[in-house]
């Protein structure tokens, strides 16, 4: 009988809890990838979605196992470094120049440290696009956060207050 790996559980419960908030109107589930890459022996399960009446905004969760993960864990290595990586991602898109780009950045980052904690790392780039929009370029502040750690089923219940974060930050 197929016995699931760490991976396999935490993916159904964050799945479970996306799908259930985007069910009560919470979010709006606006993109899904489950990833296997055959070269490396890696899964990567993506959740894209974004606060209702706001495309501005889209957050992105993902969870993923490589392939040292996924063997320990079938050879029942007592390892204690063996578990899954959840990155989560926003991108917000709007227009103007340089400096209004920088400016919001600049808060965003804010915003993200004061609902993510300050021991958070966070990440972040600009990119324009300066042809969208005859007059006024479009910008996109993609900001990305890392835990700088792996979970494992021990933090299954953790997961409904990343969620809750995630949504958070969203509104706003």
């Amino acid at each position: 009988m197929f016995d699931p790996t760490i991976y396999d559980n935490l993916k159904v419960v964050l799945e479970g809890e996306l799908y259930d908030r985007d069910l009560s109107e919470h979010i709006q589930i606006v993109d899904r990838s489950d990833i296997v890459d055959l070269a490396v022996m890696s899964r990567m399960f993506i959740m894209r979605f974004q606060a209702p009446g706001h495309p501005e905004s889209v957050a992105e969760v993902k969870l993923h196992a490589g392939a040292e993960d996924l063997a320990g864990e079938i050879a029942e290595a007592n390892n204690p470094t063996i578990g899954c990586r959840i990155h989560v991602g926003y991108r917000v898109r709007s227009t103007g120049d340089y400096m209004v780009a920088e400016e919001a950045a600049n808060t965003i980052k804010k915003h993200l440290i004061k609902v993510w904690g300050k021991e958070t790392v966070i990440a972040q780039e600009l990119c324009f696009f300066p042809n969208v929009h005859k007059d006024t370029p479009m910008y996109e502040c993609r900001s990305t956060i890392e835990f700088g750690r792996k979970i494992t089923e021990e933090q299954i219940g953790d997961i409904p207050r990343l969620v809750d974060h995630l949504i958070l930050t969203l509104q706003q």
